[in-house]
């Protein structure tokens, strides 16, 4: 089974499960068979992700290669505005601006669409059965191939710059596995609560918008220090970008870091794992 960019109804060659999970008198158990339920089912998920992402470039000439294209006009943009103020053509800190955009790209967009990750999907939800779950791996795998064409122009911008990857850099793969692992929680948590409270979606834009700028993408809390270095030590993205970040920048092990996002990521396993178990069953009618 495949979708095409060329089919005109895709949604209605994809074989839906013929089963729906309920809660019984157990939500924390039916929300652990959703979960699973909705992981098992990939080849949907899969597809639905695939549609989803093609469909933006459809009839377009170079189609998800805009992606990669969009993205290194946009970082481009981002290092000739900070070599104007700055004067600096430190290919380092070429390094350091691109890695850094990537990766919050990423952390950006797992925000925003778990924000939005049932309400987007309001009419399957509604016309469908099929777990909850689902949309939620569905839209983390679409966010995935968005990653996946950002790094290709990434990689091209850094490898002009003269950039080699470093020894220790394959524990940016263990930094980018928590981020993944914390995008599941993040949907659960983010997905119910904007669910519920649709302003929230527009609270979590305008804070994701200038988390840009109090994150350390465009400058250096060491060199900044001060203010900006205090906001930077609380503000959480900074240590996920610093766990992808600094091993492919330098080989560095961010200790701290690791232990800041460890705690994170506990606490919103916990947190996303509960509300989505208790508020379930309310989805269908918020949304």
């Amino acid at each position: 089974m495949a979708i095409t960019a060329e089919d005109p109804v895709p949604h209605s060659k994809i074989e839906l499960p013929s089963t729906r999970f309920r809660s019984g008198r157990n939500p924390l158990l039916a929300g652990l068979i959703d979960i699973f339920s909705g992981l098992w089912q990939f080849r949907i998920w899969r597809e639905l992700a695939w549609e989803d992402f093609v469909k933006r470039y459809r009839r377009s000439y170079f189609g998800a290669l805009w992606a990669t294209v969009s993205f290194m006009i946009f970082a481009l943009a981002i290092l000739f505005f900070f070599r104007s103020v700055s004067g600096s053509g430190n290919y380092d800190m070429t390094s350091y601006i691109l890695l850094g955009f990537l990766t919050f790209q990423l952390l950006s967009n797992v925000v925003n669409d778990g924000a939005n990750v049932f309400i987007s999907s309001a009419n399957w939800i509604k016309s469908a059965r099929m777990p909850l779950s689902l949309f939620i791996y569905k839209d983390i795998s679409r966010v995935l191939m968005i990653f996946f064409f950002n790094a290709i122009g990434a990689a091209i911008l850094l490898f002009a710059h003269g950039y080699r990857f470093p020894q220790e850099s394959y524990w940016a793969a263990a930094g980018f596995a928590i981020i993944l692992f914390d995008a599941i929680w993040v949907y659960m948590l983010l997905g119910v609560l904007v669910s519920r409270y649709r302003d929230l979606a527009h609270l979590i834009a305008a804070v994701m918008r200038m988390a840009f700028f109090v994150s350390p993408i465009l400058w250096e809390p060491e060199v900044r220090g001060g203010e900006r270095g205090m906001i930077a030590l609380y503000n959480p993205f900074t240590h996920f970008i610093a766990i992808v970040r600094d091993p492919l920048l330098n080989g560095q092990f961010p200790v701290f870091s690791w232990i800041v996002v460890g705690c994170i990521s506990a606490a919103v396993f916990v947190v996303g794992l509960l509300c989505f178990c208790l508020a379930r069953r309310k989805v269908i009618y918020w949304v």
